[in-house]
């Protein structure tokens, strides 16, 4: 047989959490390629960036990038604007 992985986990055998744990899935900020063929990255939400998404764009006066650019976001970004 074959296992059946519940999410936020991935691997043959469901034996890998994904960033932030299976509950916590890529830290609430973004989709963890999770299940038995998945490989554990996340695909982040806008404005949020790092391996797992656990890091916010910067924020000046309630807006990213101060309104006034684009910030490198996703799994592979840097945060800058």
């Amino acid at each position: 047989g074959q296992c059946t992985c519940e999410p936020g986990t991935w691997g043959r055998y469901c034996q890998h959490d994904c960033p932030g744990g299976k509950d916590n899935a890529c830290y609430g900020h973004g989709q963890c390629d999770d299940g038995r063929d998945g490989k554990g990255t996340c695909t982040c939400e806008d404005d949020w960036w790092g391996s797992g998404c656990n890091k916010k764009c910067p924020v000046f006066k309630e807006d990213v990038c101060a309104g006034n650019g684009l910030c490198s976001d996703g799994a592979m970004g840097s945060g800058n604007c």
